[in-house]
C-alpha cells in the first residue's frame, strides 16, 4: 500500500488546509451544506483524536477549509491514521487515509 505520510512533533499544534474541487480538479466546490469530520486513530483503530474543521470564506475561498488540533502534547509516539470525509445530504465521500507519524520534540 503506497500512502502518504506526514510527520508531527509531539506538542506541536496539528493544522493542514483541505481543498475539495469540482469535477474538473481545479474548480472548488462550495462547502456550505457538507457536513465534514476528520479523526486521527490507531491502526487498530481507536480514536486519538477529532480533528476541528473550519470551512474558510466560501464565497472567496469555495473549496476551502482547514483541520486543526491544539494540544498534541499527549499524543503517543506511533503512527496513526487520518482520512476526511463529507457529508451532502446523506451522501458520504472519504478521502484515502494518510499516516500521521508522531514523533519526539526535541525542545521541551
Amino acid at each position: 500500500m503506497n500512502m502518504d505520510t506526514l510527520k508531527l512533533k509531539r506538542g506541536d499544534t496539528f493544522g493542514v488546509q483541505g481543498f475539495l474541487a469540482d469535477d474538473d480538479g481545479v474548480t472548488g466546490v462550495d462547502l456550505g451544506p457538507y457536513n465534514i469530520r476528520s479523526h486521527i486513530r490507531s491502526a487498530s483503530g481507536i480514536l486519538l483524536e477529532e480533528l476541528v474543521v473550519t470551512k474558510l470564506d466560501q464565497s472567496e475561498f469555495p473549496g476551502r477549509f482547514s483541520l486543526s488540533c491544539g494540544d498534541t502534547s499527549e499524543w503517543p509516539l506511533s503512527v496513526f491514521y487520518c482520512d476526511i470525509e463529507y457529508d451532502l445530504g446523506g451522501n458520504i465521500m472519504s478521502t484515502d487515509s494518510v499516516a500521521i507519524q508522531v514523533i519526539r520534540d526535541e525542545t521541551i
